[in-house]
């Protein structure tokens, strides 16, 4: 009687399993990337499906292209690789420019890494896609680790972004990436539990609407995270440590120049604790017109230059305390129009000078060396409350 060997991916509602297609931690790199095109293929044809990898490192030759509802699975962050050389993305998804596509992608329990010094484009890209989301992966060693370019109800969960050459994070919000692009596309996107390890990298987001990062943990790299033209920054809980420039940083402009806007309704709380490189600052207010900021519940350490610089190009800036300096030094420097329910627990705090029309609400400032309830001015001089 004759036999039938029958494959895993034979079997009905079985994943794609990349080891039929000819797939293999042994197989040569173009072997692999034929093979775990195929598979990616076959389950696109049937409407989206999950590609399987097992235990190992795949080593393939350029960019595996993703498809719409496909969800590709390892055996886990340090269980399986997808490994590359070349200067181009390690996985993409690529939907209609200026639209809004329903992708339904996901991508769990891998590492995507890139060894080339050259490289020049994302660990994983996602252009115009609707429904993106990954878990348990890592990404290493390409020029942007992720690039979300006009992507929309995205959400990364315990994801490891490891020393990229240029950034952990990409949020593009012009046609510096894909041309023609317009920008106010990139929306709802979130970090959660994520880890960003790098010496100089940095998160750039360029705008869109309603960006957060939640419980996350940054170690080195040089602005934690640089912000422009975000409508509905939240930055809640978390570590952001060793940063060798200002943790956060807003501007005007792009990480590339080019000029996109302020933000506007900015959060930062939920416990975070921001720890700088001494002689940094923690929270920078780079450009003139950000509005509606809100600041509270954190911790500012380390660092004895001014923890919150330039306040005065904030439009509106509430502190609901408790803000905690644990470093010395000034909280703030600038001129700040609101300001509520903060308590000071460092040293005096400064306003270069205070604005005339600044609305101080249940303000407690506690010099640390006297004891006393004061406010120094910009030329030093204290001022007793009491």
């Amino acid at each position: 009687m004759a036999l039938t060997k029958v494959s895993y991916s034979m079997i009905t509602g079985a994943p794609f399993n990349v080891a039929d297609y000819g797939a293999s931690p042994s197989a040569s790199a173009a072997v692999n990337q034929v093979a775990i095109q195929a598979a990616i293929d076959a389950a696109v044809a049937l409407g989206g499906g999950m590609v399987q990898f097992g235990h190992g490192v795949y080593q393939h030759t350029t960019t595996i292209n993703m498809g719409v509802g496909v969800t590709l699975k390892g055996m886990g962050r340090f269980a399986t690789t997808l490994l590359s050389s070349h200067t181009g993305a390690g996985v993409k998804m690529t939907s209609t420019i200026n639209g809004s596509t329903a992708v339904f992608t996901n991508v769990e329990d891998l590492l995507i890494k890139n060894t080339n010094a050259s490289n020049v484009d994302g660990g994983y890209v996602d252009v115009a896609g609707t429904f993106v989301r990954m878990e348990r992966v890592g990404i290493e060693g390409f020029k942007h680790n992720l690039i979300l370019d006009q992507t929309e109800l995205a959400d990364f969960t315990d994801v490891d972004f490891e020393i990229p050459l240029t950034s952990w994070v990409w949020l593009v919000n012009d046609s510096s990436y894909t041309p023609t692009a317009l920008s106010g596309f990139t929306n709802r996107i979130g970090f959660h539990h994520c880890q960003f390890n790098g010496t100089t990298a940095s998160v750039f987001d360029d705008g869109g609407y309603v960006h957060a990062f939640n419980d996350c943990n940054f170690n080195g790299g040089g602005n934690h995270i640089r912000a422009a033209a975000v409508i509905g920054l939240k930055i809640s809980g978390g570590e952001y440590e060793s940063a060798s420039s200002t943790n956060f940083s807003f501007h005007s402009t792009t990480w590339q120049g080019a000029s996109v806007g302020v933000c506007i309704n900015v959060d930062i709380g939920g416990g975070a604790v921001i720890v700088p490189t001494v002689g940094q600052t923690c929270i920078d207010f780079v450009a003139l017109g950000p509005s509606a900021v809100t600041i509270g519940n954190v911790y500012l350490g380390n660092t004895v230059n001014t923890k919150i610089s330039n306040v005065a190009n904030v439009g509106a800036l509430t502190i609901v305390g408790p803000v905690i300096n644990a470093g010395g030094g000034p909280t703030i420097s600038g001129s700040a129009a609101y300001m509520q329910n903060l308590m000071e627990s460092g040293a005096s705090l400064y306003f270069a000078p205070i604005s005339a029309s600044a609305v101080l609400n249940n303000v407690l400032f506690q010099n640390s060396a006297t004891g006393k309830l004061s406010f120094k001015d910009s030329s030093g001089v204290v001022n007793a409350l009491y």
